[in-house]
């Protein structure tokens, strides 16, 4: 069986979230099961809390986080915790996002697992010496 409509909340520090969000839209448009949330110098850590919880529905989520140990992932964590259809996951990157937008899941656990393959996949170090010595020219013009 394939689960559509996992929910994806995104939450991070700052502006991480919105920029996601920017980000995603500008290559796939929106996407009406993601939410996105900033964690602002303003807000506190019960602000974050309820602001994730008011997205949590009876669908399956997984709450997408900037980095591990940081508020945005110990409140999701918390929220995990008491709810079998929320799983965490933490410093992926906008590869991993895009890559599984299209693709269909048999659970939020195969989702996640995927989101950090990719994401362990997609971070590099460049190395110009990697490069096609045989071409005549460097063309960096060719970009998503």
């Amino acid at each position: 069986m394939i689960v559509s409509n996992i929910k994806i909340i995104i939450v991070g520090h700052g502006k991480f979230a919105s920029g996601l969000q920017s980000s995603l839209e500008l290559f796939v448009g929106k996407q009406e099961e993601h939410n996105f949330i900033d964690f602002t110098k303003k807000m506190s850590e019960i602000d974050l809390q309820e602001k994730i919880a008011a997205q949590i529905g009876k669908e399956e989520t997984i709450i997408f986080t900037d980095m591990l140990g940081g508020t945005p992932y110990k409140e999701a964590a918390k929220i995990a915790y008491d709810n079998d259809n929320v799983g965490v996951v933490s410093g992926c990157n906008l590869s991993s996002l895009l890559e599984t937008t299209y693709k269909e899941y048999p659970s939020k656990e195969a989702l996640m697992q995927d989101l950090v393959k990719i994401t362990k996949e997609t971070a590099q170090v460049f190395d110009k010496n990697d490069l096609n010595n045989e071409s005549d020219e460097d063309d960096f013009s060719d970009g998503i």
